[in-house]
C-alpha cells in the first residue's frame, strides 16, 4: 500500500498489539459505503478512528478504556488538559512539555521515571482503591501517559499494575491526543464494554462492516497471559464468522496463522474452508517500539494476516 502512516491519526495510547504501524495495510482495504462500522476489540482505537462510516459501534472488554473514550469525546479538549494538569501538579509529577528534562535533573535518554516513581505509585493507589477527588477517566489517562511504554495492564485482582515509565504527558502525546479527540468528537459513535460473544449482531445488514482484532491465539503477548484467550474462544469466534458469511455481513479479521513453530490450526482450517469467500493479505509487521514486540519477535517464521469478507 502506498499511503504514508503520517496520513493517519495515531492513538495517544500505545496499546499492546495496536495497529497504527500497519494502518496503511488495513485502512485502504476497508470497503466504502459503510453504514455502521463495528470495532469489536477496539484496544487503543487506531482502526476505528481512521475508518469511514456513517456511524460507529466501538467495543472493548476493558470498561476503563471505553469510559475514557466517551469522556474524551464529551469534554472540551482544553478542559480535559486542564484536569490532567491539575492531577499532574497535585501528585508532584513531571511536565517535560513545559519545563524540559533539565528541570527534573534528567535527560531524554534517562527519562523522568526516577522523579515520578513516588507520585505515580500514589496515583496508581488512588485509581485502584477507587478514591474520590478526581475524574477516574483523567486518573486512568495519566497512568497510561506516565506508565511504562504507555501500556495498560491489570493483575489478577484487576488492579492497574504497570510500573512507572520514562516519559510523561509530553508534546508527542499531546499532539496525538489533540488530533484523536478532534476526530472522535466528529463521530456518531456508541461505546460499549462486552465480551465479543455478548454483542447483539442480529440487526446488522450487508451495508455494515465488522472489524475483529482479537488476542492472537499463537502469541504470549501481555494481553494473552494466563490463557485469557483460548482455543475455545478462537473456535467460537470462527463460528461467529461463519454466521456472518451465511448472512452476507461484511467483516475483516486481523490475526496470525503462525508464530514460530506454533500454528493456529483452527484459523488455518477455517481459512481453507472459506478460501473462495475471502481475500487474505499478508501483513508486514513492525512493532519495534511496542511492548508487543518484546513478547512476539516477528520474523519469517511468523505470519500476520488481514483477511476480508467478501472476497475483493
Amino acid at each position: 500500500m502506498s499511503a504514508q502512516l503520517s496520513n493517519y491519526i495515531k492513538s495517544p495510547f500505545n496499546y499492546t498489539g495496536g495497529k497504527y504501524r500497519i494502518l496503511n495495510q488495513i485502512i485502504p482495504r476497508l470497503p466504502s459505503g459503510v453504514e455502521l462500522f463495528l470495532d469489536v476489540f477496539a484496544g487503543g482505537g487506531n482502526v476505528f478512528i481512521n475508518a469511514q462510516a456513517k456511524s460507529f459501534y466501538v467495543n472493548d472488554i476493558d470498561d476503563n478504556l471505553t469510559s475514557l473514550f466517551s469522556f474524551m469525546r464529551l469534554h472540551d479538549f482544553d478542559d480535559f488538559i486542564s484536569e490532567c494538569e491539575k492531577v499532574i501538579n497535585d501528585f508532584g509529577l513531571s511536565s517535560t512539555s513545559t519545563r524540559g528534562y533539565e528541570h527534573y535533573g534528567a535527560n531524554s535518554s534517562l527519562g523522568v521515571g526516577a522523579f515520578n516513581k513516588a507520585g505515580y505509585t500514589l496515583l496508581k493507589d488512588h485509581f485502584n482503591q477507587h478514591k474520590n477527588g478526581y475524574s477516574r477517566e483523567i486518573i486512568f489517562f495519566i497512568l497510561i501517559c506516565f506508565g511504562f511504554n504507555n501500556q495498560i495492564r491489570y493483575n489478577k485482582s484487576k488492579f492497574f499494575n504497570i510500573p512507572v515509565g520514562k516519559r510523561d504527558l509530553n508534546k508527542s502525546i499531546l499532539s496525538n491526543l489533540a488530533k484523536f479527540c478532534l476526530r472522535l468528537r466528529s463521530l456518531d459513535v456508541k461505546f460499549d464494554s462486552k465480551s465479543c460473544f455478548d454483542i447483539d449482531f442480529s440487526t446488522l445488514s450487508s451495508n455494515d462492516f465488522i472489524y475483529f482484532d482479537p488476542p492472537y491465539l499463537t502469541s504470549n503477548a501481555s494481553y494473552n497471559e494466563s490463557g485469557k484467550w483460548t482455543s475455545d474462544h478462537e473456535g467460537k469466534l470462527l463460528s461467529l464468522l461463519d454466521e456472518f458469511v451465511g448472512r452476507n455481513i461484511r467483516f475483516g479479521l486481523s490475526n496470525m496463522t503462525k508464530s514460530g513453530d506454533v500454528e493456529n490450526s483452527l484459523l488455518n482450517s477455517w481459512i481453507k474452508s472459506n478460501a473462495a469467500n475471502i481475500t487474505i493479505f499478508n501483513i508486514s509487521s513492525d512493532y519495534t517500539n511496542s511492548s508487543y514486540q518484546k513478547k512476539i519477535k516477528h520474523s519469517s517464521s511468523e505470519n500476520e494476516i488481514f483477511l476480508i469478507y467478501p472476497a475483493m
